[in-house]
C-alpha cells in the first residue's frame, strides 16, 4: 500500500500548485 501514500503525497503536492 506504499504506492497509495506515494500517489497522495504527489496529489497534494499538485494541489499545493
Amino acid at each position: 500500500m506504499y504506492y497509495l501514500f506515494n500517489m497522495f503525497s504527489i496529489f497534494c503536492r499538485v494541489a499545493e500548485r
